[in-house]
């Protein structure tokens, strides 16, 4: 089974200023292609946040697949 993460980059969705539509979107997406989204979350625009999150998806927690969606 391909494990499958989803990292929404937004600082107004982090802070839960707006609702993340594009990481939902992202899981519905893959959902009907029958993968399985095991690891979900939103981060701030911040490059140190987003490079620690990626490192343990990938690293400790093995993901095959990372998905990112937002950030500017």
């Amino acid at each position: 089974m391909i494990t499958v993460g989803v990292l929404t980059v937004s600082d107004k969705g982090w802070s839960g200023e707006r609702q993340d539509i594009s990481g939902k979107v992202a899981q519905e997406i893959l959902s009907r292609r029958d993968i399985s989204v095991v690891n979900y979350d939103v981060v701030p625009d911040e490059k140190e946040l987003i490079v620690q999150k990626l490192i343990k998806w990938a690293d400790e927690d093995k993901l095959d697949v990372i998905v990112t969606t937002g950030g500017t």
